[in-house]
């Protein structure tokens, strides 16, 4: 347990903290952060709807990866421009008014290629992550051009605790990521330190070692360490099992490691990533949702966390060549915030939890002075866990966090607790019991300070708001429909008579009162989104309890008026407003005597507002509304939902297709003069060392060439040796390629499909024997094609790690030492059968300028080596007029590739957040691999073989709401016999007001190819 006292402060720049919390300004602070990838949302602007969406749920802190593999396409440069602008983000995040975690890696893992590590390393002599000369020079332009923009973006606070206006919002920096202990990395971790001290880190510097329960990796070589957590895992499969249930012990064993210092969890677990094959982010959800948030969040705070970070908040999307090889197009990761941007109650979930802090901000500095099952319960009190914390500021106010013992539980319990109030011991509840609905968890204020004049001795329903206006508290509670309530209030004079004024009942509720001398009890049980007031009066004293139940507490928000860049509008200390019946709230501000608010509507609704009485009036959106003051104090207000015109719109059908044969190459007539040579002898990659690498001596990887991502496309030529009795000895040949899990790769010999391999979940390469069909070969100059993707490069398997290729290939390959960031994509290994000795030369072809790419807006990982893809006709404005008209739902009649093209208009209603997103057609039993491109972005990629997704979200901003868009789809069918896709589709996913603040940046065919 915590020390009564808490330990000496240490400190480092604007921060403070002892083994409690971080302390900012004086104040303690509860660091409450999510997720979010700047990078998995190309359009800079829609950043600024994310972060007040995560504001939205109370956290104050965002927590960010920076990708070094996309900011650097090349060796020297570094490029934060476009969906890498960091230093707009960090000017958005400080308008918004969120603490920024910056995380640059260089390793950042996330299911992203390479880990984040810049692609181009796989040809540099050397182990990555580690003192080698060519990783560490290598990232210097990354970390130069990361920590010039950092430093100036550092959070400051002034001599009397304020923000200083001139600061931003970073209040720490990590070092790594997720990272072993060896010699060598240590001195590298060292260094890495060194280099940001230099060049003008000032914050704390954090780590995360993986997982809870860990071993205290670099604890003592940082300011703040932290462990991930991720309890539940990734099984998606199987989502009502919880395992053991929930982690205890987990303060004093992290308090072994790092004693001065608050419980950090950098990630813990805010869902779940899904495989290839897997089972689709909906079920994910059902694993990882408002259940697991409710008791492992507050489980966490039953542990002692007070600083930690939900990966993720809202996931985005693995756009193009974003991802590593395990993961498909959608990012969601069933988080709080869906990948089209529209919020789950696990979100809201979370705000509810992080609402009995503020309301009671003692909470995050008590004591922790007991904790088990039966702790202070008086009915089943076997089944009942909590932990019981004292404040320590002499206010007499405890807190306790109760689940049940088997937190895996779905069963209903029901308890009473014995707990110590101010007017003496009570048998809480009077009336009827505490419950727990199954996998439930509550958070309880005993002796819970109001003003000066007043307590709220208990509550068996969770607090989720207090504040002082003007004389009158507020205070919200909320429970599941249904379940009984009870609340206790008391005068500080012991002889104040309250009355007892309820107002709006609502459908369905109970509420009942008994008062005594000096005291009032509320009993009551709410119907389904419900949301009433009770005032209690007693002389000055004067009490709104807004009694909700759990779906309307979900409508319920409590954002700061105080100034944007201020302490308190960024910890949310300072005054709040409570605002309930609306979808959202993005933020709020007081401007004389109205309440300026920003948020959106999906249904014409009632606002209602408690806020200083100095206010009278509510406008939303910038749009005046008509207001009216009730009787117990508040403001309410009428805001139109979306118009009839936003309700009714739907997208244009897809229709008007073009197409064109996007695999020329097969034929010997294709001029690949301006291919690059395959044609390098050695590698500083080690895996060419490998035995299982049989290319004739040559390196065959497609990263030796500058192609780091996406389709790659391989032409090798040979001459034909004549044979006795036939025609030639070359039978077939034997091809072994590696495109990462999930890839696959299709070989034709001049224009003859000889067939496909697959690489599967277990590994990422694939290997076979092909025979060549009758009268394919002829004496010179035959052309074999080779067709495959890159699924992405590995992340860090570690080293060193005895990994190659399969097992069953060499055995040879057990005794290599490799790296598995360094595992290469391409022709691992190919023999004409027959006649081992023919000779093949090879040309590749990847994206259009490999590492220079012409695209700087969208980057190298946005394209392919498709012939299509090299040509731009993905791309706005390319000219497809005299293109065959065939569609996708046509399809192709057997092995090959083909591109197709549409163009449609959209004129979107203003002033309205409309998601749409492209939906395929299942197309069970066919095996074909498709691109999709929204105006030049690569959003999707849809593998049949192993789905699961079909509906792919297009952001505003990739997507042109009001103008001519075009969508370019390439279907690669693996099998030579007739595929098509059944349909594809425009849908809306909802309907929102408000519009976002986007901007396209679609760079067309006439810049990037004319």
């Amino acid at each position: 347990m915590r020390s009564g006292t808490g330990s000496k402060l240490q400190s480092k720049g604007p921060l403070s903290w002892d083994d409690r919390s971080v302390v900012i300004g004086g104040q303690r602070i509860m660091i409450y952060a999510e997720e979010y990838h700047p990078y998995r949302n190309p359009v800079p602007g829609l950043w600024r709807d994310a972060l007040q969406k995560i504001k939205s749920a109370n956290f104050n802190t965002v927590s960010i990866y920076t990708s070094w593999g996309i900011i650097s396409p090349k060796k020297g440069v570094a490029y934060l421009e476009s969906f890498n602008d960091l230093e707009e983000f960090l000017k958005v995040a400080k308008e918004v008014g969120i603490f920024v975690i910056l995380r640059p890696g260089p390793y950042i893992n996330a299911e992203t290629t390479n880990g984040g590590i810049a692609p181009w390393l796989q040809n540099e002599p050397g182990i990555m992550r580690q003192n080698s000369t060519a990783y560490t020079q290598g990232q210097i332009p990354y970390l130069t051009a990361i920590t010039d923009i950092a430093k100036k973006y550092q959070l400051s606070t002034r001599p009397d605790g304020e923000v200083d206006p001139s600061s931003g919002p970073i209040i720490m920096v990590q070092v790594e990521n997720e990272y072993s202990v060896t010699p060598e990395r240590q001195a590298y971790f060292d260094d890495l330190k060194q280099f940001y001290t230099e060049h003008g880190i000032t914050v704390p510097f954090s780590f995360n070692t993986c997982c809870t329960p860990a071993g205290g990796a670099y604890a003592d070589d940082v300011e703040l360490y932290g462990q991930d957590g991720y309890p539940l895992g990734f099984d998606c499969g199987n989502p009502t099992n919880w395992g053991n249930g929930v982690q205890t012990g987990l303060e004093e064993e992290f308090h072994k490691i790092k004693s001065i210092q608050p419980v950090f969890l950098p990630e813990y677990q805010g869902g779940s990533f899904d495989p290839y094959g897997g089972y689709g982010y909906e079920q994910c959800y059902q694993l990882v949702g408002v259940e697991f948030a409710r008791v492992w969040g507050q489980s966490l705070l039953a542990e002692g966390v007070r600083m930690q970070s939900y990966y993720m908040g809202l996931g985005g999307t693995s756009w193009a060549g974003i991802a590593y090889p395990h993961v498909y197009t959608s990012y969601d990761y069933a988080a709080g915030i869906k990948e089209n941007r529209i919020i789950r109650d696990k979100h809201r979930e979370y705000a509810l939890t992080a609402g009995f802090w503020q309301a009671f901000p003692e909470f995050i500095g008590a004591e922790r002075v007991a904790f088990g099952p039966g702790t202070d319960v008086v009915d089943n009190d076997k089944s009942v866990y909590a932990s019981k914390f004292n404040a320590t500021d002499n206010s007499q106010q405890t807190f306790y966090v109760v689940r049940q013992t088997n937190s895996t539980s779905t069963e209903k319990t029901t308890f009473k607790m014995t707990l110590d109030t101010v007017r003496g011991q009570r048998s809480a509840p009077a009336e009827g019991t505490f419950t727990l609905n199954g996998r439930d968890s509550r958070l309880i204020a005993v002796n819970g300070a109001l003003s000066k004049l007043s307590t709220l001795l208990y509550s068996t329903a969770q607090i989720g708001f207090v504040r002082s206006y003007g004389g009158s508290d507020v205070v919200l509670l909320h429970g599941d429909p249904g379940v009984s309530h009870e609340a206790v209030f008391a005068a500080n004079d012991a002889n104040a008579k309250f009355t007892v004024t309820t107002y709006d009942k609502g459908k369905g509720q109970v509420v009942s009162d008994t008062t005594t001398a000096g005291e009032v009890r509320l009993n009551w049980k709410k119907a389904s989104h419900s949301i009433s007031h009770v005032a209690l009066t007693a002389g000055n004293i004067r009490i709104i309890a807004v009694l909700a139940d759990t779906f309307a507490a979900y409508e319920t928000y409590s954002p700061p008026t105080t100034k944007a860049g201020t302490l308190s509008n960024y910890a949310g200390t300072g005054e709040l407003a409570l605002i309930s019946g609306v979808y959202l709230i993005r933020n709020a501000t007081i401007s004389g005597n109205t309440l300026e608010l920003f948020g959106a509507t999906t249904k014409a609704s009632t606002l209602e507002v408690f806020t200083t009485p100095e206010v009278s009036k509510i406008s939303f959106n910038g749009k005046a509304l008509e207001s009216s003051k009730t009787e117990y104090g508040s403001v309410k207000a009428s805001s139109p939902g979306p118009t009839d015109e936003a309700l009714s719109f739907q997208p244009p059908k897809l229709t008007g297709w073009k197409y064109a044969d996007s695999l020329p190459e097969i034929s010997s007539h294709f001029d690949d003069k301006h291919w690059t040579k395959a044609d390098h002898t050695s590698s500083h990659n080690e895996y060419f060392q490998d035995p299982v690498v049989q290319t004739q001596g040559k390196v065959l990887f497609a990263d030796a060439y500058g192609y780091h991502a996406n389709n790659i496309v391989w032409r090798g030529k040979f001459d034909a040796m004549p044979a006795k009795g036939k025609s030639f000895k070359e039978t077939g040949i034997y091809f072994h390629f590696q495109g990462g899990s999930f890839s696959a790769g299709s070989l034709w010999l001049n224009d003859k499909f000889l067939g496909t391999l697959n690489a599967d979940s277990s590994y990422s390469d694939a290997f076979g024997n092909f025979t060549f069909p009758a009268g394919a070969l002829k004496h010179k100059d035959n052309i074999l094609t080779f067709l495959h993707d890159n699924t992405g490069l590995e992340e860090d398997g570690g080293y060193p790690m005895p990994i190659g290729f399969r097992p069953d290939q060499a055995d040879a390959d057990s005794k290599l030492n490799l790296q598995t960031l360094k595992m290469p994509r391409g022709i691992m290994g190919f023999s004409l059968l027959g006649s081992k000795h023919t000779q093949v030369s090879w040309k590749v072809q990847g994206n259009k300028g490999g590492e220079n790419a012409p695209d700087r807006v969208r980057t190298y990982i946005n394209e392919g080596g498709l012939y299509g893809e090299v040509q731009g006709w993905h791309l706005p404005g390319f000219d497809d007029s005299k293109w065959e008209c065939s569609s996708p739902q046509q399809g192709i009649k057997g092995a090959g590739v083909a591109f197709y093209r549409t163009t449609f208009n959209l004129n979107m209603p203003t002033d309205h957040d409309i998601p749409i997103s492209v939906h395929f057609s299942e197309d069970k039993g066919t095996d074909y691999r498709a691109l999709l491109y929204v105006n030049g972005w690569q959003f999707g990629r849809r593998f049949t073989r192993y789905g699961p997704q079909t509906a792919f979200v297009i952001p505003p901003g990739v997507l042109n709401t009001n103008g001519k868009n075009t969508i370019a789809i390439s279907l690669w069918n693996t099998v030579d016999k007739p595929t098509a896709i059944s349909s594809i589709t425009l849908g809306v996913d909802g309907v929102y007001t408000g519009a976002t603040d986007h901007v396209s940046n679609n760079p067309g065919w006439k810049e990037l190819r004319g």
